[in-house]
């Protein structure tokens, strides 16, 4: 009887340790920082200081900033005809705040004929990232 008695206590032990341990790991892990970097950053001012519009062609400016995100085709009514457009993304954040920047570089007859981004990004955060990504 004594027995049973001293093994219904530590198995009632072992579960409320049990609980305890992972009600801690639940909430500690709720705690814990989570960081999210999606894309490849880029710095528009390096379009600025290495390419020139008209002159520098699809090949430097991959060079300068790296492979697109993706690539499409534009038709503003500022043009006189399509233009093909890479699309840049980054971003970064976490569960506070996530802030982003996206770029498109216009590519006129296999030449860089301009671009146009917006971002979110503090201007410091985004030479940091570029720097950082060797751009």
């Amino acid at each position: 009887m004594k027995f049973r008695s001293i093994l219904r206590m530590r198995i009632a032990l072992f579960q409320m340790a049990t609980c305890i341990v992972g009600a801690c790991v639940f909430w500690l892990g709720g705690c814990a920082a989570v960081k999210v970097i999606a894309g490849a950053p880029v710095d528009p001012a390096a379009l600025e200081n290495k390419l020139v519009i008209g002159q520098s062609t699809a090949t430097d400016v991959e060079r300068v900033l790296g492979p697109p995100f993706g690539k499409g085709r534009e038709m503003l009514p500022l043009g006189e005809s399509p233009r093909t457009a890479w699309q840049y993304y980054y971003e970064e954040g976490g569960q506070e705040d996530d802030r982003r920047l996206f770029m498109f570089v216009f590519i006129k007859d296999g030449r860089y004929d301009g671009y146009i981004w917006f971002s979110s990004l503090s201007p410091e955060t985004i030479r940091r990232s570029a720097a950082t990504n060797g751009r």
